[in-house]
């Protein structure tokens, strides 16, 4: 019988009995030494890089992605955390009995109840300041020894008593101050029904205390059967700066609405001017880089105003506005059909747009109408999708956590 087998089999028992009672991984900080308990094992050859393939439990190859807490996905019409990549590599099959003598990650884990290897801890090496300064004679470097290898950064996971990842720590170690340095802290939290409730960023590189004000935090709320009813979350926009020219990314609160069976209803999100609105899901508007611009408007009289293109007044430009039935296959396919505009003009010399207060009307009642998309079309069928702006307070109501009902974002 091959005797590295059975001593990791006979680590495995030991491990499991070990943590009967106590949830893997658990514990044990980033800063700690590793306890006894754990395994540890590296990848041999290799640096554990981003886009490095493994083997999985199942046979198949795992990609090493950035992200070792995983990411949330809605399932079942419920939120969760998507099970870390490293859950489902086969570990035994990379120990080693022996470290290497090289800067590779040196990696710990332990055993489940089910005897299923769960990584703890990845420890990122590297050559110590003495070695580097060695006088590599005969252009040879010099042979690595263990007093050479130091532990530069840890990534330190922490489970519950099911497994579930509920945190990562990074740790690294600051060679001037002789001690480890905090570099955040990613903490999750489930619900009673197992669903994931909150997903956050701690700056100050513990998830167990309270989060900060400025820590970014992602919620979702979900009704008393654990059904997902909408997600607190927020995105990064490229945009221009009015007061300097200059672009950057700016933060944005985001709220997404689910229907109960888990499908995406709509997004409340602000426009570059902080406006909020209401995006429908709808195969019309596009997705990501697709997407279409918005053109938010507050009221019929936000109607009249100063078009302008890349900064500068859009002068004699042709325009209209055209209503979109909500169940049209294709946008592109409905506008080169010519479709009859609900209004339309050329802009004035300063760029604005014109409208008597009927057309203002016509036009804000089709915006308010469900079930179909108003666009605005100009230079050729170049699109922006119209939008109407929602109150404050209802804005403010879909980013209050405490109100969960579906009917505060409607």
């Amino acid at each position: 019988m091959n005797r590295r087998v059975t001593s990791w089999g006979v680590a495995l028992f030991l491990s499991c009995l070990a943590s009967a009672h106590a949830a893997v991984c658990g514990g044990v900080a980033a800063t700690d030494p590793a306890p006894a308990r754990w395994r540890k094992w590296f990848v041999a050859g290799d640096d554990l890089n981003l886009g490095l393939e493994l083997l999985g439990t199942d046979g198949s190859r795992v990609r090493v992605l950035p992200d070792l807490m995983g990411r949330p996905a809605a399932e079942g019409g419920r939120m969760t955390l998507a099970a870390p990549w490293a859950d489902r590599v086969d570990w035994p099959v990379y120990h080693r009995a022996e470290l290497a003598l090289k800067p590779t990650p040196v990696l710990y884990g332990e055993a489940d109840a089910q005897g299923r290897v769960q990584l703890c801890r990845i420890e990122r090496r590297t050559l110590t300041e003495a070695y580097r300064d060695r006088d590599p004679s005969g252009g040879e470097p010099p042979p690595i020894r263990a007093a050479d290898l130091q532990t530069e950064q840890v990534e330190q996971l922490q489970r519950d008593d099911q497994g579930r990842a509920t945190g990562l720590q990074v740790v690294s170690w600051d060679i001037e101050k002789n001690t480890w340095e905090q570099r955040g802290a990613t903490c999750a939290t489930y619900g009673p029904v197992g669903a994931l409730t909150e997903l956050s960023q701690r700056a100050a590189g513990r998830c167990d205390q309270a989060a900060a004000a400025d820590d970014s935090r992602e919620v979702y709320l979900h009704d008393p059967q654990g059904r997902l009813v909408r997600s607190i979350t927020g995105e990064s926009r490229m945009e221009q700066n009015p007061a300097t020219g200059q672009f950057g990314f700016t933060g944005h609160p985001l709220v997404t609405v689910y229907a109960p069976g888990g499908q995406v209803l709509a997004t409340y999100r602000e426009d570059a001017g902080g406006r909020p609105y209401r995006w429908p899901a709808s195969p019309l508007l596009g997705e990501g880089r697709d997407q279409l611009e918005t053109w938010v408007i507050s009221s019929a009289d936000g109607l009249q105003t100063r078009w302008t293109e890349d900064g500068l007044p859009a002068s004699q430009t042709p325009w209209q506005i055209i209503v979109v039935p909500g169940d049209t296959p294709k946008l592109s396919d409905y506008l080169f059909g010519y479709p009859k505009p609900l209004a339309k003009g050329t802009t004035r010399a300063d760029g604005r747009i014109t409208m008597d207060a009927a057309s203002r009307r016509k036009v804000w009642e089709a915006l308010n109408t469900p079930g179909q998309i108003v666009v605005f079309t100009y230079r050729s069928f170049r699109t922006m999708a119209m939008m109407p702006a929602v109150k404050d307070t209802v804005f403010k109501a879909c980013l209050d956590p405490a109100q969960a009902g579906r009917d505060v974002c409607p």
